[in-house]
Order: C-alpha cells, then structure tokens, then sequence
C-alpha cells in the first residue's frame, strides 16, 4: 500500500505536529498498531523511490519498537518490500548484533529496527531520521531517541505513530514542541529537572482524568 493510498483510506487524518525543533523537524502521527506497519512501509519506500528518482540518498533510519519479537517482525516486514533494513536486540547473539551493526553504520542497510535496550550506547554517524513506531513511556527517552538526529548541526527527522494509550506523553511533547517554538531552549532538556518536571505534568494530568476535564494538549 502506498502512501497516497493510506492517505485516500484516511489514515493521516491524525497528523498533529510537524515542527521544526532545534536541527530536528518532529511529526506526530495517529496510528492504531493496526496500520503502524502500513505506514512505516509506505514512508519508507516514498524514501526509496526519490532516491531511485535521483533524489537524496535515503537517510540512515533508527526505527524504535517495543518488543524484541516486534523487531524481527517489523525487519523481515521491511525486507520483504525490498527495504534494505536489519534487527537490533537482545535476543541477537554477538555476533548477529556486530553485523547488524557493521550493515547500518556503513550504509548496506539503510534502516535499523531497535529496540531501547539494544540500542544504548549506539554511536552511528550521520543518522538522518528517528521513527517511534512504539513510542516510550518516558518524556526523556523520547528525547534521547530523537537526539540519535540532527546532531553536529545537521538537520535530522522525528517521526512518531501514537494512539490513544500515548496521552500523557504526547501532551508533554506538543507541550515540548510550543515551548520551543516560544524560544524556550531548554524545552527538550533531559536530567534531574526534566524527571521532576515530569513527575508534576503526570500528577496533574491524572487530576484532570480524575476531575472529568480534557487534559490540556491531547
């Protein structure tokens, strides 16, 4: 399915944000599980395609999930539609995950399919693009995942699916993502400050679940 066919099934009618941060331009998507698939392979391959056009080669790619099951599946998923794209987790051997790793950080494959854990530590050069295909449950995961991009003043892209169980964090970066855009540089800060802060945005919106009022930015 291409991506002008999810967008005639109306599957991009939940697109909410699409703001230039820092060197990062982030896009917040609505997606059940259901069509995640559907559109990480569509963007995907429109990537592939303007390449194949003589366009930009298309960007190194982290897609982060949830599951190590999830990982294989959505790599062998991309595999299958001709999308260069290799698993990263725990449950790879050793070796596996060197040659995971040696496939992405010189090109061959053009997508890494990760999880957080596997991910630590991950030092690859000139990553162009971020997709949460299951975002995090934490403020500040999400921005470390989205700091993997854009980084020594390149510009870089985020994209996230949410549902409806991704609330509370997507309030916080709709929130993230106004500050920013009023200058507040440290909108996306991490650390001891970002933790408290984030603990005080979580108690107050489940008092506004609690008092029947809608959350502020959902």
């Amino acid at each position: 399915m291409t991506r002008a066919e999810l967008g005639a099934a109306g599957y991009h009618n939940g697109r909410l944000v699409s703001v230039p941060t820092a060197n990062v331009a982030q896009t917040l998507e609505r997606a059940d599980d259901r069509q995640k698939l559907d559109l990480l392979c569509a963007l995907l391959q429109e990537e592939l395609e303007q390449a194949s056009r003589g366009g930009p080669e298309m960007p190194l790619t982290i897609v982060f999930v949830e599951r190590k099951t999830r990982c294989d599946e959505v790599a062998q998923a991309l595999q299958a539609e001709s999308i260069p794209a290799v698993a990263l987790h725990g449950g790879l051997g050793q070796w596996e995950r060197e040659s995971s790793l040696k496939e992405f950080s010189e090109g061959r494959a053009r997508v890494l399919v990760a999880t957080d854990v596997a991910s630590r530590g991950l030092d690859v050069k000139g990553i162009g693009h971020v997709i949460n295909m299951d975002l995090p449950r934490a403020f500040e995961d999400y921005v470390h995942r989205i700091g993997r991009t854009g980084r020594a003043g390149t510009r870089g892209r985020a994209t996230s699916f949410f549902s409806d169980k991704d609330a509370f964090l997507v309030s916080q970066i709709k929130t993230a993502l106004a500050e920013a855009e009023r200058g507040n540089a440290a909108a996306f800060q991490m650390g001891k400050e970002a933790r408290k802060a984030e603990k005080e945005l979580a108690q107050k919106f489940k008092s506004d679940l609690k008092l029947g009022s809608q959350p502020e930015n959902v």
